[in-house]
């Protein structure tokens, strides 16, 4: 990596990891009203589930 400030420039080499997220959000409806406390699921490297909100909604992050 490369930092230029000030016409001084710096370099420094570093290691890591890239880590992919992601997110996933949507809504239980039924004829359009939202479905409080719905259990919404998801499966693969990670299972995880949680139940929708007061307004049918639910995130995971």
């Amino acid at each position: 990596m490369t930092i230029a400030s000030s016409g001084q420039t710096i370099n420094r080499s570093f290691s890591g990891s890239w880590i992919r997220t992601a997110s996933l959000m949507g809504m239980v409806t039924v004829e359009g009203e939202g479905l409080p406390g719905i259990t919404v699921a998801v499966s693969g490297r990670q299972d995880a589930q949680m139940l929708t909100d007061d307004n049918g909604q639910y995130t995971f992050t």
